[in-house]
């Protein structure tokens, strides 16, 4: 009779195989592309630096290692000769010490045996920046106009299998803000639930938390949970809550998959428009480009582009950047900048904030030099010479509008980022027998004058 054990007898190969899981799908393709890029190295130059493998590396004292990671830093090239990008080369590098740590028991990057290589590191990265070498291009957020492209044209039509199926896609990667192809081929019905709010919102959120990128697990003091909720939209036909229950009610229920095959010619009685087979990986993938091809936007967008788009447009509308990291799942703030204020229109607003800085300028001058009345004040009243180029002047209704409240006596009371209090009232004072108002805008007295000819 078999006696009953509380605890495993792992082997060593149990516990290495534990220890190679832990490693993200990314990661291991990094390792496994940084090694290989030592090998070709060594097979181009093996007489140079008398290493025959990169086995033969494992056995060679530490300051040998050493003098030849100094040599592989000066000399590391694209297969066309190129040099890397640095982010590239900081990619290969952090490869290479996972692979050596392994094998080696030493850290390329930290320990103190390797400063001089990595002296020789830094200089490889200070020379490819004075050599502008570009770097990767972070994935475009989708327009505006391609967003309302996307709704208008039959790629999203939720009377048909395939666009449904499109739709809910996009807007699971769009409010979850999920990464290109992370965790898609594993999700599950089950993963899912929709809730209500103590106000009485409904909304979907997951209930499942999968490993991700940033998140493996194995943080003891980082436990993520996303934040991210998709809510209803009562009464709108662009729901996004209404048009996943609709999926969630077609899908076939012998599979738990969550992406399924769409069925062709269904109709909307038909009680299932999805076959009993899960959406492979690389269909996946590739489904956000399929749908740029579909709706013909302005550019293929892939599924990262998704992500962009709601990180982006959290960014324009003010959202705080501890709370957007919330939903996308980044480790730190810092890691949102490059998604901040990629779209064109953005573009334009800088270049024209910057244009009225000159603009407003000329027309000021242009004012004087056709305004008998603005003359006539210019040279009966002694102004010193104020650099005014950065003032931004009300228009006529503006004005007004502000004397109006003044005259009626109005109260508008303000809050600005320090709390105090701006209040429009009423301040009678005098400048050689001339009358004016005086109002109190931001804790600023602006004094209102009325001239006679």
């Amino acid at each position: 009779m078999d006696q009953h054990t509380r605890f495993q007898n792992a082997t060593d190969v149990d516990i290495e195989s534990l220890l190679t899981d832990r490693d993200s799908q990314n990661t291991k393709r990094v390792i496994q592309t940084s090694v290989k890029i030592m090998e070709n190295y060594i097979a181009d130059s093996h007489t140079s630096t008398n290493i025959a493998d990169i086995s033969a590396l494992y056995e060679i004292p530490t300051t040998d290692f050493n003098l030849f990671l100094r040599k592989f830093n000066e000399d590391i090239r694209k297969a066309n000769g190129e040099f890397y990008a640095k982010k590239s080369m900081i990619s290969v590098r952090f490869g290479l010490q996972r692979h050596f740590v392994k094998k080696r028991d030493e850290d390329i990057i930290n320990d103190a045996d390797f400063k001089s290589a990595n002296d020789v590191f830094k200089a490889v990265l200070v020379r490819i920046s004075k050599l502008g070498v570009s770097e990767s291009k972070h994935k475009p957020p989708i327009t505006t106009e391609d967003l309302d492209k996307l709704y208008n044209h039959g790629v999203f039509d939720v009377s048909t299998s395939s666009g449904l199926l499109n739709r809910v896609f996009f807007e699971f990667m769009y409010f979850f803000c999920k990464r290109g192809r992370e965790n898609l081929r594993s999700l599950k019905k089950s993963d899912f639930v929709i809730r209500v709010d103590s106000q009485g919102k409904r909304y979907v959120v997951m209930k499942t938390e999968h490993q991700t990128k940033n998140h493996r697990g194995d943080d003891l003091q980082n436990e993520h949970f996303s934040q991210a909720r998709m809510y209803e939209i009562p009464g709108n036909e662009r729901c996004p809550v209404a048009t996943f229950e609709k999926y969630l009610s077609k899908l076939n229920p012998e599979i738990d998959d969550f992406w399924q095959r769409p069925k062709k010619n269904v109709t909307e009685s038909s009680a299932v428009w999805y076959d009993a087979v899960p959406l492979g990986k690389n269909t996946l993938c590739s489904l956000m480009s399929k749908i740029s091809h579909q709706a013909s936007l302005s550019e293929i967008y892939t599924n990262h582009c998704i992500r962009a788009t709601c990180i982006t447009n959290l960014d324009q509308h003010g959202i705080e950047s501890r709370h957007i990291i919330g939903i996308s799942g980044h480790k730190r703030e810092g890691s949102l900048k490059s998604y901040s204020s990629k779209l064109s229109d953005n573009k334009k607003d800088i270049s024209k904030v910057l244009a009225e800085s000159t603009t407003n300028s000329m027309s000021r001058q242009n004012t004087v030099q056709n305004n008998p009345d603005v003359q006539h004040l210019s040279k009966n009243v002694n102004v010193p010479e104020f650099d005014v180029s950065h003032i931004d002047f009300l228009d006529d209704d503006a004005v007004n509008d502000l004397l109006s409240k003044i005259n009626e006596g109005s109260y508008d009371i303000t809050e600005n980022n320090q709390n105090s209090k701006s209040v429009f009232h009423r301040e009678p004072c005098y400048d050689s027998g001339v009358p004016h108002q005086g109002v109190n805008v931001y804790n600023s007295v602006v004094h209102v004058h009325y001239y006679q000819k």
